[in-house]
């Protein structure tokens, strides 16, 4: 566990200074990327299908864009589960 310090140390006062995970917490977010994988995976095919491949590769880069914004500014680790 972590022990949050005051923002006064040059840090941004709004994000958390850390988020604390446990070994099981942990464990849990670290096992939904092969989760996320998978239905990346399963998915893709119809998104092929529908958008084309250049719009295919387009959905892939917006979003893992918006899994590293939400991995990176995550303020609990559900959230951070849902970037992964």
């Amino acid at each position: 566990m972590c022990h949050p310090s005051p923002a006064t140390d040059g840090g941004n006062p709004y994000l958390p200074p850390c988020i604390g995970l446990d070994a099981a917490r942990y464990g849990t977010v670290t096992s939904l990327l092969t989760a996320g994988g998978l239905l990346g995976s399963l998915a893709s095919d119809r998104l092929v299908a529908a958008e084309g491949v250049a719009g295919a590769i387009s959905w892939t880069g917006w979003l893992n864009l918006a899994s590293a914004l939400l991995m990176g500014l995550a303020p609990h680790w559900l959230v951070m589960g849902l970037g992964r």
